[in-house]
Formats: structure tokens, C-alpha cells, sequence
């Protein structure tokens, strides 16, 4: 694979987890994706991504036409939980300032996980990982646009872009 970039890598990768039902991991990069992305859009002073840095660029990107019905402290929130404990747990979940989400895939809907859960506690969410995956690809793609569209945005993502590891293999 050599000359594959960081994001290919990453679409990849999300791809190959889906496929294998590895839903955990499929969030875990999805996330992880959402991160870099809001980091690649930052101001040129600002380096280190924030949760209001996430937040706003799943505001702009993610949601809008995504038909996924949370919200992006939802998602956030959903993000701390799985990178940080693998679980649905969160700050914001125990302070009741976002939902837990909850993940169907696979043969499973969203919808009829929402109505088991609607049954339990008002508070959960369920989302579609497929659903998310399609919406963060899409996310990417409108993100694309707008580096082509603003000059200055395209100039900081480029810098950043530098940085990002970049699978180099030499020949034998």
C-alpha cells in the first residue's frame, strides 16, 4: 500500500470492521476521523482540537442532511464514551446534558432498537452505525468542497495536512 494516505487508511479500515460486524472499532475510528477532521479546520494558532471544535464541525459537516436524529453533544458524548471506555457512559450522559446513544448494525434497525429503548429510558438514543458511517464519508466530501471553495480554510488544512502520517513502504 504504498503512498496510501492517513484517510484512506481510515475509510479502509472503517470499511474492513463494518464488514467483519466489528461495530466497536467501526465507532472507535469513526470518532477518531471526526477528531482529525475538526483539527485539520483549525485556526493556524490553535493546536490541539477541542470538544467545541468537534461539536461545530459535526454541526457543519456531519448532521445537516444526515437524517441521524441526535445531536452533536450527543455525538461527542458518544465519542468520549467509546474512546475512553469503550462503554455508552460519558460525563455528559451522567449529567444528563446529552443521550446515550446506543448502536444497532447489521440486520438490526435503529428504529426498533429505539422503541425497546423508548420503553426502558426516554433519554437513549439509538443510531445507525451504517447510518453514521455514510454520514461521516458524506461529512468528508462536503468538508472537500469547502477547501476548494475557501482559499483560506484550503491554506490551513494543507499545512496541517503535512503533518498527518502518510503509509510510505520502500520497494525490495
Amino acid at each position: 500500500m504504498a503512498g496510501v494516505n492517513a484517510f484512506q487508511e481510515l475509510t479502509l479500515a472503517i470499511d474492513v470492521c463494518l464488514e467483519k460486524g466489528l461495530a466497536l472499532p467501526t465507532l472507535a475510528l469513526v470518532y477518531s476521523g471526526i477528531d482529525t477532521m475538526a483539527w485539520l479546520g483549525l485556526p493556524d494558532e490553535q493546536h490541539d482540537v477541542t470538544g467545541e471544535d468537534f461539536i461545530q464541525w459535526v454541526d457543519r459537516y456531519l448532521l445537516p442532511g444526515s437524517g441521524l436524529g441526535c445531536a452533536a453533544l450527543d455525538l461527542y458524548s458518544a465519542r468520549c464514551g467509546v474512546l475512553h471506555s469503550m462503554s455508552a457512559e460519558s460525563r455528559a450522559v451522567r449529567r444528563g446534558a446529552a443521550k446515550r446513544l446506543l448502536y444497532a448494525w447489521g440486520n438490526h434497525k435503529a428504529e426498533d432498537l429505539q422503541r425497546m429503548a423508548d420503553l426502558v429510558d426516554p433519554s437513549i438514543m439509538a443510531v445507525q452505525v451504517e447510518a453514521l458511517v455514510r454520514a461521516f464519508r458524506s461529512a468528508i466530501s462536503t468538508f472537500a468542497g469547502d477547501l476548494e471553495r475557501d482559499a483560506s480554510l484550503g491554506k490551513r488544512v494543507d499545512a496541517r495536512l503535512r503533518r498527518v502520517f502518510e503509509n510510505t513502504q520502500l520497494e525490495r
